[in-house]
């Protein structure tokens, strides 16, 4: 199976901020390459996608990219900020994708293996009537596609949830590598 992860957010727009400082953009590039190396490890094809740095239309400028890709699976990176300290992670997915979900279910299994410690705050349909950009790359994508939400960086979460990114990219690989060989028999998503 070919995957694209993608890392959310652009360097000059770089997302959420953390109680640590860094922002959402620059934590996930080491988990990205990290999932990466560990799908790759494992015989799948993946590779590391970033937003271009353009001030117009950056995300559509991803997303056709992705689509001339002919990629399987899109990961989508990012931490949420903003619940007041309310914690845990979610996978976003469209409404009416089945794979999608699949997808989403695989992410999140993987956080609940690698992070104990972090509420499962479940799979969310997300509303396709929205303008947000993050909707845009799960309705605008040919293939299954999920954003994972991998923590609130504005809760004490993150300070549990960074030196744990490695065991995260392992787990989530693991659940794709699953994922993809059920596929490839003929299985379900």
């Amino acid at each position: 199976m070919r995957f694209a992860v993608v890392i959310g957010h652009r360097r000059d727009r770089q997302g959420a901020r953390a109680l640590s400082g860094i922002y959402e953009w620059e934590w996930n590039i080491p988990l990205g390459a990290r999932l990466c190396g560990e799908l790759e490890a494992a015989g799948q094809e993946a590779d590391l996608l970033f937003r271009p740095n353009v001030s117009r239309g950056a995300i559509s400028k991803l997303v056709e990219r992705i689509n001339e890709g002919d990629y399987d699976a899109v990961i989508s990176l990012h931490f949420n900020a903003g619940a007041g300290g309310a914690g845990g992670h979610v996978m976003l997915h469209h409404p009416q994708s089945t794979r999608g979900a699949a997808l989403a279910r695989a992410c999140s299994g993987a956080h609940m293996i690698a992070l104990p410690g972090i509420r499962d705050r479940g799979l969310w349909p997300t509303k396709v009537n929205g303008a947000g950009t993050e909707l845009y790359i799960l309705t605008r994508t040919f293939a299954p596609t999920t954003v994972v939400e991998s923590h609130y960086g504005d809760s004490l979460d993150h300070e549990y949830v960074t030196p744990l990114r490695g065991k995260l990219a392992r787990e989530m690989a693991k659940r794709l590598v699953q994922l993809a060989n059920r596929v490839d028999s003929g299985g379900q998503w």
